[in-house]
């Protein structure tokens, strides 16, 4: 059982599952997010407001969740 975060800011998403990025750009299919979730067996998802100007400054999305500052 895992946990889906989907981080988006602006033009950008990404998603975090278990803490990890998975995936990230300007557009992500919804067909690869189910993929996802069958994958990693995701029974919670949330989704977070990622800090614009920290976002832009950074270029894209780190690694790991904890590191992402959230709006």
């Amino acid at each position: 059982m895992s946990r889906l975060t989907l981080a988006q800011g602006d033009d950008w998403s990404g998603i975090y599952v278990d803490g990890q990025l998975v995936t990230e750009g300007h557009s992500i299919r919804t067909l690869e997010v189910v993929e996802i979730c069958i994958e990693h067996k995701v029974t919670v998802a949330e989704g977070k407001l990622v800090d614009i100007p920290w976002l832009n400054e950074q270029g894209s999305l780190p690694q790991r969740e904890e590191e992402v500052v959230w709006e």
